[in-house]
């Protein structure tokens, strides 16, 4: 079948047929891959994703052929209704965030991603989400994914090093003390505290960098020395005399 609509509307069809079994869906889905308007490709695959229960493998095969799709809406709108599958396996998952790989537009990927960190992930997945943060130009919507994901999930270690360097990748000051700020509502342990505020370091203005230092203060005077040293350094990196002095005092 040369026409996209005429090959889509046999698939879509093939799909609702109660008798397809799990091997036969996932020969259509392929098939599907042949498609060139990605406004078809996309009806197939949300037509599977509405009317069919779908195994973990079924779901990867999805969002590969996905990955296909070369308009950012199209695409988001599959890998977000991908998403309303009850149970993402982690394998699954990981292949539905590759499937975002070439997405160009930072408001397609953050309406995927800001569903995305609802999921229960693992740290393995976290760290993902942490890298597909990284590719994004925006620092608006950077910073917004990274509240959710640490308003939303406890970091590992490793997890604490990604977040750190996906920071380091917002420009703008004021983004960057938000994320801050919400991740000091979070408990952390020594060593991962000291990571984090000292990545607040990087942030140039004496008032951001103040503002999220403040929200760190109390769990300074609760943890060791070390954390404290750290807390003291980055102070000193403050211009301003009263930006500091409020810094200081908020942990005497």
């Amino acid at each position: 079948i040369d026409s996209d609509h005429h090959k889509a509307e046999v698939l879509k069809k093939s799909i609702k047929d109660g008798s397809i079994k799990g091997n036969q869906l996932k020969t259509l889905l392929v098939i599907a891959r042949d498609i060139d308007s990605d406004h078809h490709k996309s009806s197939v695959l949300l037509t599977a994703l509405r009317n069919r229960p779908l195994s973990s493998e079924n779901i990867k095969v999805l969002v590969g052929t996905a990955k296909g799709i070369d308009s950012d809406h199209h695409r988001s709108e599959v890998l977000k209704a991908a998403l309303n599958v009850n149970e993402l396996p982690s394998s699954s998952f990981h292949a539905f965030l590759n499937a975002m790989e070439g997405m160009d537009s930072d408001y397609h990927r953050a309406a995927v991603l800001s569903r995305a960190v609802n999921k229960e992930m693992d740290a393995s997945l976290v760290s993902h989400v942490l890298k597909c943060v990284e590719k994004m130009g925006s620092d608006s919507h950077q910073a917004s994914i990274l509240k959710k994901l640490v308003e939303r999930h406890r970091l590992s270690s490793g997890n604490v090093d990604d977040l750190a360097n996906t920071l380091d990748r917002i420009n703008s000051d004021s983004h960057k003390s938000d994320v801050f700020k919400q991740i000091a509502k979070n408990d952390y342990g020594e060593s991962d505290l000291i990571k984090l505020i000292g990545a607040i370091e990087e942030i140039d203005s004496d008032y951001h960098k103040a503002e999220s230092l403040l929200r760190f203060a109390p769990a300074v005077r609760s943890k060791g020395k070390a954390v404290e040293d750290v807390y003291r350094t980055v102070s000193s990196s403050i211009s301003s005399d009263s930006h500091y002095r409020r810094v200081i005092n908020a942990v005497q």
